[in-house]
């Protein structure tokens, strides 16, 4: 493959992730805001992506919630951002996705795991003095 044809490859790529979180992850709307049949962008995908647009859209929706959750925007918010109705379908599918809550994967990306627990071992008894702390 080219160079060039790498390059419009990625665009292209580029050019679907930004129509997509316009029309709020959804195939149909995203089909009638490019003009074409479900089933003419389901065989573009097909072709690009090696994938249906049902499956793309909820793979890059649930990147997106991960990147939005870091920033700490209300759950609520981060929902409505991705075109949810409802923060509970939110959850509900980021669940299914990364087998944890929003909640319980917030609270993992805030809390920087220490080096104990990276090598596996386990945190000295030792407490350093008020004055070290």
């Amino acid at each position: 493959m080219s160079e060039w044809s790498l390059r419009n490859r990625l665009d292209r790529r580029e050019i679907w992730l930004r129509l997509a979180r316009e029309v709020g992850y959804d195939p149909r709307k995203l089909a009638e805001r490019v003009g074409v049949s479900l089933r003419q962008l389901q065989r573009y995908f097909s072709q690009d992506f090696g994938m249906p647009p049902r499956e793309w859209l909820k793979e890059k929706r649930a990147v997106d919630a991960r990147v939005l959750l870091r920033e700490r925007i209300s759950l609520k918010r981060v929902a409505v951002a991705l075109g949810y109705d409802h923060a509970s379908q939110f959850s509900r599918d980021f669940k299914v996705s990364y087998r944890m809550t929003p909640k319980e994967f917030r609270r993992r990306c805030v809390q920087p795991f220490s080096v104990e627990s990276r090598l596996g071992l386990k945190k000295s008894a030792f407490t350093p003095p008020r004055e070290l702390r």
